[in-house]
Parts: C-alpha cells; structure tokens; sequence
C-alpha cells in the first residue's frame, strides 16, 4: 500500500466520523426542539463552504474527498433545517397552538 493509497483511506474513514461530530448536534437539537442558542449563519456558512470544496472534489475525481465533504455538507444541512424548523415551531409542530373559532 503506498502512502498516497494510505492517505485516501484515512480521508475515507474520517467522513464516518465527521458524523460522530454532528449527531450529538442533531440529537441535541431534536431533544430540546428549540434552536435560539444554534447559529444559523455559522452553520449554513459552514455548509456552502463544505459544498464548494465537494464541488472541487468531484472535478478532480478525489472520490474519498467527495465522500467526505458530501457526509459533512448532508450533516450541515439536517442541523440547518432543525435549525430552522424549530426556530419556525418552536417545541414541535405538534406543540403548535391550535386556532379554535
């Protein structure tokens, strides 16, 4: 195995734990159902940097890159939505208030 071939296994295998970095965020974000204290513009910034170095990757072929920054760029982008979902309904759409005529 040369280092090159090393180097693209280790790159591959660290896209499994770019997860064990955002579950903790997503479970987090699920338990408490609201997302005040989670930065929307950090995380979407982070997310469109992540896609633009995916793009970089799928030009080159760097397939464990792209694999990579695709796993980060889907974790970004499920905390951005829950960002955005309980930031929208606050507790869960279920503990929205109902409207009685």
């Amino acid at each position: 195995m040369t280092f090159l071939q090393v180097i693209d296994a280790l790159v591959f295998i660290s896209g499994f734990f770019i997860w064990l970095l955002v579950l903790p965020q997503i479970l987090l974000l699920l338990k408490k159902k609201q997302a005040e204290t989670n930065s929307l513009f950090l995380t979407v910034g982070s997310m469109l940097f992540q896609l633009l170095l995916l793009v970089q990757a799928l030009l080159w072929l760097n397939w464990p890159s792209a694999f990579v920054m695709g796993t980060s760029v889907l974790g970004n982008g499920v905390v951005a939505f829950l960002i955005v979902y309980y930031r929208r309904y606050p507790g869960g759409i279920r503990n929205r208030p109902t409207v009685t005529n």
